[in-house]
């Protein structure tokens, strides 16, 4: 849902988490296995959990190169991590400027807005505690219980010696964090990086 979120934002999105929340719909997983499953038969699908306990040897690519039957090779060129969400800082600029300039403009994309995306993603997807974006509980409450029956369906169709789909999650501990209450200078120089480096190249 968070990587939801930093999606939307990026795609020109100026509401809040709870506005964006509501555009999850129950069913989603079984929808879309009963589509690839009416398209390429049950029997032809391959589905797997996206949890890295359950990964071949904990790691994503590796899970899918030996889901498909190949074999890993060392040598394999592994991409840098693309498209990682946003910090605090990030989603508090980005739903500001998105407001102030929008992704499209009578339709088309506007150009003012340049390489934006990649320079937010570039200084504000820091992995610092607090910075990290935490939506309400209540939110993820929702989120989890909007996708409750779907995965249940899921279960029951490919995992059946499986109790849980996933495990079941306790937000007793959890920590809400996706309001920015408190502008340390660093952060003011991260934001200072942002604008000069975005000076410099349109200069």
């Amino acid at each position: 849902m968070i990587s939801s979120f930093s999606t939307t934002l990026k795609s020109g999105a100026i509401g809040n988490i709870q506005a964006n929340s509501k555009k999850y719909f129950k069913g989603y997983h079984k929808l879309l296995l009963l589509k690839w499953q009416q398209i390429f038969g049950k029997e032809n699908l391959i589905v797997r959990l996206f949890d890295k306990s359950e990964f071949y040897q904990g790691d994503l690519l590796k899970d899918f190169v030996h889901s498909i039957g190949l074999k890993w090779d060392n040598e394999f060129v592994i991409p840098p991590k693309q498209n990682e969400s946003l910090d605090l800082i990030g989603v508090e600029i980005l739903r500001r400027v998105n407001n102030l300039l929008p992704l499209f403009v009578n339709e088309d994309r506007n150009y003012l807005r340049g390489d934006l995306n990649y320079f937010i993603q570039k200084y504000f997807s820091s992995k610092d505690l607090f910075l990290k974006f935490q939506p309400p509980k209540e939110i993820i409450q929702s989120y989890i219980d909007s996708f409750e029956e779907s995965n249940e369906w899921v279960r029951k169709e490919f995992f059946p010696y499986k109790e849980r789909l996933f495990p079941k999650q306790d937000l007793a501990n959890y920590k809400e964090n996706y309001e920015l209450k408190e502008m340390k200078p660093e952060y003011w120089n991260k934001i200072s990086e942002f604008i000069a480096d975005i000076v410099k190249t349109k200069n």
